[in-house]
């Protein structure tokens, strides 16, 4: 299946399933969003140690991450949490990794037995959005996330 095909599923899935429970900004249960934000945190300690294996800890097996780096003109699929990890050992050798991740929650969603996160985020010289579907992972009981879909842009000064 085409990168651009994929990610239009996943924008059109999200697209209908977001709205339904948007009007309910308190579908999540406290103790979950609680489990939730945790795990976030653990992703922003991970990736500000530039500790790629505890990053991609953080994710299914099987999980889906499409990154939309800038002039790409396309997004970059990545599966499985083996090319997720060799995806962050990468961008730990980048120059603007330096900066710190910075990351704030802006929504979070509860739908079926899943959760869904929108997160703002900066890193260096570029900031931008990232969607989160998170699963319970069946062996831990724990909170990992199943989809990613990563929007990157340079932030922009006038």
């Amino acid at each position: 299946m085409k990168i651009g095909s994929v990610a239009a599923l996943i924008g059109l899935a999200i697209s209908f399933a977001f709205p339904i429970y948007a009007q309910d900004q308190n579908a999540v249960d406290p103790k979950t969003r609680q489990e939730i934000e945790a795990v976030l945190m653990q992703i922003g300690e991970a990736y500000n140690k530039h500790d790629a294996a505890a990053v991609a800890a953080l994710y299914m097996h099987d999980a889906v991450r499409v990154d939309n780096p800038p002039g790409m003109g396309r997004g970059a699929l990545i599966v499985g949490r083996k090319a997720i990890e060799k995806l962050f050992e990468t961008d730990f050798t980048g120059s603007w990794s330096s900066s710190p991740r910075v990351g704030k929650l802006v929504q979070i969603y509860a739908f079926e037995d899943s959760i869904a996160t929108i997160l703002e985020w900066s890193i260096g010289p570029y900031n931008g959005h990232s969607v989160q579907i998170f699963v319970r992972d069946a062996d831990t009981g724990t909170w990992k996330i199943r989809m990613e879909y990563y929007s990157i842009a340079p932030v922009v000064t006038h």
